[in-house]
């Protein structure tokens, strides 16, 4: 081999390498260069949840309790679903060992309440024992509860719903225009939130728009300003409309000065209870029968239930 041709041969390895070694590095800067920036995705910020009285959302959780009168055991509410639906849906944050507590009796109430409101309608000797409650407690619910404290929760519970159907049956509610047009109610209010307004079923001014319009009623309303609502990211603001007949329209300024009390005090007393109830129209034995049951209750023995397996 000639000295020319091991410099050609030399000179060719080398133009080789250095080709190799700038393929592989133009490839690597075209890949840098053609893939996507990959930056750190925000993480979505959780909402805000507000801590909350237990007091406050029990009507809450008796509404979740309910709806396990009808459901299958799997699908009734523990009380970590119901910390759960408090947050997810509402974003109330309660402590679990409190709802626990609350559930362990309430669920067991909410289901004997119902059998006793079966027996309003039923003939006496189809109406629910003590020893009964006790086997369909066990039997569709699952739950063991001691004989006595059934009994005796029974004794105190069914005069109670004997007068809360009464009451119901006296309730102006949903019968103001009725009664106003017949002369037995002089003043009739409604109030909502204002997010949920207008809607006729919740204030009807459309139904007493022509009374109005003709003078036999005159119509007020006022706002009032409440508790922050998380939900709404804002304080409550309840409006009430106020209809009277006319010859009674003084009774809308006095039932509004009680109103105003109670939203400086916080406190609606037996005594608030009482004038408002007067200024509606209602007799003195019903008011007398709403306000027994209403504030002269105590709460009766609590219903601590065990699982059936």
């Amino acid at each position: 081999m000639e000295l020319h041709d091991a410099k050609a041969i030399r000179r060719d390895t080398r133009r080789e390498k250095v080709g190799r070694i700038c393929h592989t590095v133009s490839h690597q800067a075209g890949q840098a260069l053609t893939q996507p920036t990959l930056t750190p995705t925000p993480t979505p910020r959780k909402p805000q949840r507000f801590s909350v009285q237990l007091d406050a959302i029990k009507p809450v959780i008796d509404a979740m309790l309910h709806e396990d009168l009808d459901a299958p055991r799997k699908q009734r509410h523990t009380a970590r679903r119901v910390v759960a639906r408090l947050a997810d849906e509402y974003r109330f944050e309660v402590p679990y060992s409190e709802v626990r507590d609350y559930v362990a009796w309430r669920r067991t109430e909410i289901a004997v309440d119902a059998m006793l409101h079966e027996d309003l309608d039923a003939p006496r000797k189809q109406r629910h024992t003590a020893r009964r409650v006790v086997a369909r407690l066990a039997d569709e619910h699952q739950l063991e509860v001691p004989y006595a404290a059934v009994r005796d929760y029974i004794a105190q519970r069914r005069p109670e719903i004997i007068a809360e159907a009464a009451i119901r049956a006296a309730n102006h509610t949903h019968r103001e225009l009725e009664l106003m047009l017949a002369g037995r109610k002089p003043l009739a209010f409604f109030y909502e939130e204002i997010s949920c307004l207008p809607c006729e079923r919740i204030i009807p001014e459309e139904r007493f728009r022509p009374y109005v319009e003709s003078g036999v009623f005159v119509r007020d309303e006022e706002l009032y300003e409440g508790d922050y609502l998380p939900q709404l990211g804002r304080k409550a603001v309840t409006k009430y409309v106020f209809f009277a007949v006319k010859e009674e329209a003084w009774r809308i300024p006095a039932f509004r000065l009680s109103q105003r009390v109670f939203y400086r005090t916080g406190q609606h007393t037996e005594q608030i209870e009482r004038i408002q109830s007067e200024l509606l129209g209602y007799t003195a034995e019903e008011i007398d029968a709403w306000c027994k049951y209403s504030f002269g209750t105590n709460p009766g023995p609590r219903l601590i239930a065990k699982s059936v397996k």
